[in-house]
């Protein structure tokens, strides 16, 4: 049987194409206001044409509704011929989850108006999805039949993508999850000098024998006890040998040799990048997300250039719950309101107005920060420094 789908365009995106993870179509048309079209729908309708060709298998065609048009008659009779030309012994669903109250009325009047002159060949459906339960929550007439379709789930890289983004990069390169814990097990009770020590000027040299030697430079003592003290807990951990005092071209560093790969290293070379792969690995463990990613780089617009100024942004962790996305800030730091502001736009911009926001800082936060992030509609997890991964994990399981 052939089947249909009437939507009704909307600024969010995934109203526009929720229909699709629940029925199988033949054939998608969207209506939308004419006058309304401005760079932002334009990006969103390139994005929803995509989604439908290539995650769907059907071209949709888009119907403006112009000035002249915009009339219940008018649509009415636009709905009536989409219904016609679908033909007998089909199905045609008309999706109320988006657009606005003219078009919500048109399709009542439209549907209400069948129900007093029913047309025995085409069965047509009026239906509503949630986005944030990822259920059907509307369905009249109710004995109309479901959908072919039982997987309401989206790829992160599918909520960028129907925002009207593109992916930079596939994310951070994974470390060994056992490596990573140590590593965090080791330092995060030294939040700041573990910042401090990722940000000190660094040898690194290949040894004869294999392994790396890890120099780190110092000034003065205050420098050289900081250094000794994260080394001291690299060592312990079994991540690195004892740390020794080595000159190089008369500079003074800490050094200590490790089995660890160059690519491991890169968990030294930026602090946050710590605390991202520890959130990431909670957040799988926590068995909440079936799509998880960690260090994106996204384009801001979907127009990917190379220029120095093309505007972009690095997401720490991003995860997909249902049709939800989740955003993730991780500071290993205390809570600020300019991070707070900067999860605010990028969730808002890359997962829309059903995006989750939350933010992990390795400190405690104040009743003052605590009180911020709930007025800006953030979830926090603060104090991250007191958890393992497991506990963390236990932490987002629950949110």
């Amino acid at each position: 049987m052939k089947r249909t789908l009437i939507d009704f365009f909307d600024q969010e995106n995934l109203n526009n194409c929720i229909a699709h993870f629940f029925a199988h179509y033949d054939a998608a048309y969207y209506f939308y206001i004419e006058k309304s079209r401005n760079e932002k729908t334009e990006r969103l309708f390139s994005s929803l044409k995509k989604f439908n060709r290539e995650k769907a298998g059907v071209t949709p065609v888009f119907i403006p509704v112009s000035d002249r048009d915009y009339s219940v008659p008018r649509l009415l009779a636009k709905l009536a011929s989409i219904c016609e030309e679908a033909g007998p012994d089909s199905e045609v669903d008309i999706d109320l989850s988006g657009g606005n109250e003219f078009f919500l009325a048109s399709a009542g009047a439209f549907v209400g108006g069948l129900k007093k002159s029913p047309d025995e060949g085409t069965r047509i459906c009026m239906r509503k999805y949630d986005v944030p339960s990822g259920r059907e929550i509307i369905r009249y007439p109710e004995d109309s039949p479901s959908g072919d379709r039982g997987c309401c789930c989206i790829s992160v890289a599918d909520q960028i993508f129907l925002h009207g983004a593109a992916n930079l990069s596939r994310g951070l390169p994974l470390t060994d999850r056992r490596t990573t814990e140590k590593l965090w097990n080791s330092v995060r009770w030294f939040c700041r000098d573990w910042n401090r020590f990722c940000t000190d000027r660094q040898v690194i040299s290949s040894k004869k024998d294999g392994g790396l030697t890890v120099c780190k430079e110092y000034s003065n003592s205050e420098t050289k006890a900081r250094l000794i003290r994260i080394a001291d807990r690299l060592s312990a951990s079994g991540l690195t040998g004892r740390p020794y005092e080595k000159t190089i071209e008369e500079k003074k560093y800490i050094a200590f040799d490790t089995s660890l790969s160059r690519g491991e290293m890169l968990l030294f070379e930026k602090s946050g990048t710590l605390l991202e792969l520890v959130s990431y690995y909670a957040a799988l463990e926590s068995r909440r997300f079936p799509d998880v990613k960690v260090g994106l780089e996204v384009d801001w617009d979907g127009k990917v250039e190379k220029k120095p100024d093309d505007p972009k942004n690095e997401i720490d962790v991003v995860m997909s719950d249902g049709l939800l996305p989740w955003f993730m800030s991780c500071k290993n730091t205390a809570v600020t309101t300019e991070a707070l502001n900067e999860i605010g736009v990028v969730s808002a911009h890359y997962g829309g107005k059903f995006a989750r926001k939350l933010m992990a800082t390795s400190q405690v936060a104040s009743e003052g920060q605590r009180k911020r992030a709930e007025d800006m509609g953030v979830l926090l997890i603060d104090g991250i420094a007191r958890m393992t991964v497991p506990e963390l994990a236990e932490r987002i399981a629950g949110l």
